[in-house]
């Protein structure tokens, strides 16, 4: 069975089918007691785009977002494992076939911009892979 991550949020806007939904994500020591006073404390704010055709919601409802931990992990593998893998290749390869500092720390970091383009053209497939479900959220405060 998949593990379930969730996010409390609040409706902002709906534009048809998509509801766009503001969640607050806390750093990881956001519950921390001393983090009055400790400047690694962090939350942002993110709107998410949600696609739901099956229920009706107006901006203000409060709402619960659940994805699969799966997917999590996989974003952050294409977000962050796989590029540093590249550079790290790169780096490597460069510096074995010119010994040139320079050229190898360029190769380096150019070798992202394929993959980040790469990935920035198949955003529509990913946003329907890295989908949030949305549900009204029954227990809210």
């Amino acid at each position: 069975m998949d593990k379930l991550i969730s996010h409390e949020g609040d409706v902002v806007a709906v534009n048809g089918d998509t509801v766009f939904v503001r969640i607050i994500q806390h750093s990881a020591c956001a519950e921390c007691h001393a983090q009055g006073v400790c400047s690694a404390s962090d939350q942002t704010e993110k709107v998410i785009e949600v696609n739901d055709k099956l229920h009706s919601f107006s901006p203000g409802d409060r709402v619960l977002l659940e994805g699969n931990l799966t997917l999590g992990l996989n974003a952050v593998l294409l977000a962050f494992v796989i590029p540093f893998l590249l550079v790290i290749c790169a780096l490597i390869i460069a510096s074995i076939l010119t010994r040139n500092d320079i050229i190898s720390g360029l190769s380096s970091v150019l070798i992202l911009l394929p993959y980040y383009y790469l990935l920035y053209m198949k955003r529509d497939k990913l946003k329907r892979k890295f989908a949030f479900r949305i549900k009204h959220n029954l227990h809210h405060s």
